[in-house]
């Protein structure tokens, strides 16, 4: 079994990075830009949920070479993700992008 290590250190990413690695349409990311500074509360996550749930629906039928058809189709440690855990990546990407950088933390 292969599991990924993360590296030592890694720089925190911006909400932008984590679209554009997820494949977010550059015209939509002002949408998880607004879920993010409302730290994710649970209107914010539904509405988040939904746009991912058609995002996953969408690379399913069209795989791209971002980040989440590379989940989609390789899943974790050879394990398939189910909807909800890839809407918690999604989520916790969004939600560690939105969080202050501590100046003791990589």
């Amino acid at each position: 079994m292969n599991t990924i290590k993360p590296p030592a250190t890694t720089r925190r990413q911006s909400v932008t990075d984590v679209c554009a690695q997820l494949g977010v349409p550059d015209k939509d990311w002002h949408l998880f830009k607004r879920w993010a500074a409302e730290s994710l509360t649970s209107k914010a996550l539904d509405e988040l949920h939904a746009y991912v749930d058609v995002m996953i629906a969408d690379r399913c039928c069209k795989p791209g070479t971002d980040l989440l058809s590379q989940l989609i189709a390789t899943g974790v440690d050879g394990e398939d993700l189910t909807v909800d855990e890839l809407r918690a990546v999604v989520a916790a990407m969004v939600s560690r992008a939105a969080q202050k950088p501590n100046p003791c933390t990589p």
